[in-house]
């Protein structure tokens, strides 16, 4: 009779443990533990100055847009450095105010300029392929001075914020301009001032507003879906949120809330899962990039901190 209770007490429990994960999905809580850390300041090889994103491609190579140096910095996954390219001005291959750097399947590197007001494209090792982009607000274009983040999905579309036109332009890896989506305002649905994106393995797109301190969750067509976050300093707010915003390998979404020193995961439909990064992490953390093995790699101050999946 004990045995048959025990029996029947514990398929409850896994039907109700089993029938609450359905209802919200899996909740997976990686451990983030600090591995290692490499940089230092300066102007020399693997040396940076002014940190505006970084990226890890297939191969878990890390790249470096040093704003301060007007460059794209190589690296391995272990720090050891690799390569360099670009310079200031307005050239090919030269940069006057670069703000954010994406790569696609092919390893190519992507990298916006917001006082060049163009999008330029190379290979991995620094090639200069092709660029697109003028000052305006038409199609194709950007506002000066304010455009910032931008990803690459699974099918090659490129998604880059439009700040000063408070939208999201969507184009394919040539160049050619798509669609785009989002109006200005402070509404759920609105865009603000959206500073940082992500998409995830479905092709959803993740924006920080970061004024309105919200994460707004948009279909790949531009159709808005949900929204979260609030001001403040509890579990799932934000004070000042960063443009650093990514996918793990577990489909969390991990947000850099540089006010509060932290990082924090969310589920795609905007639960809360865990925060981690403050007692290591400190000031100055505004990016965050995931490579394929799942360590996250986060620039802060003058050196690139490595967590473990």
């Amino acid at each position: 009779m004990k045995k048959a209770l025990f029996t029947l007490l514990l398929f409850s429990l896994l039907v109700c443990g089993c029938s609450n994960n359905l209802a919200v999905g899996p909740l997976v809580i990686p451990s983030h533990s600090l591995l290692s850390k490499f940089g230092s300041y300066g102007s020399g090889n693997g040396q940076f100055t002014y940190i505006k994103g970084l990226v890890v491609d297939s191969s878990e190579n890390i790249y470096l847009l040093d704003a301060g140096n007007y460059r794209i910095s190589k690296f391995s996954s272990n720090g050891a450095f690799l390569t360099q390219w670009g310079s200031q001005g307005a050239g090919v291959g030269q940069f006057q105010r670069p703000n954010a750097i994406w790569t696609d399947a092919a390893n190519n590197v992507y990298v916006s300029d917001t006082s060049n007001s163009n999008i330029q494209k190379f290979t991995s090792n620094g090639t200069y392929l092709t660029q697109w982009g003028t000052p305006g607000s038409g199609d194709g274009q950007f506002s000066f001075g304010g455009f910032s983040g931008l990803t690459v999905d699974s099918l090659n579309n490129l998604f880059v914020i439009d700040a000063g036109n408070r939208r999201i332009q969507k184009f394919n890896t040539t160049g050619s301009y798509l669609t785009q989506f989002g109006n200005s305002g402070a509404g759920d649905a609105l865009l603000d001032n959206p500073d940082g994106l992500c998409v995830d393995a479905g092709g959803n797109i993740y924006v920080v507003d970061w004024i309105v301190c919200k994460i707004k969750k948009y279909a790949n067509d531009g159709t808005f879906l949900i929204a979260w976050g609030s001001s403040g300093t509890g579990d799932g707010q934000f004070i000042s949120p960063s443009c650093g915003i990514e996918c793990d390998k577990h489909g969390n979404i991990c947000v850099v809330d540089s006010g509060n020193y932290r990082i924090e995961d969310f589920k795609p439909d905007g639960t809360y899962i865990d925060q981690w990064g403050k007692d290591t992490l400190g000031s100055g953390a505004d990016y965050i990039a995931f490579g394929p093995s799942g360590k996250a790699y986060i620039p802060t101050g003058d050196q690139i901190f490595i967590y473990s999946p």
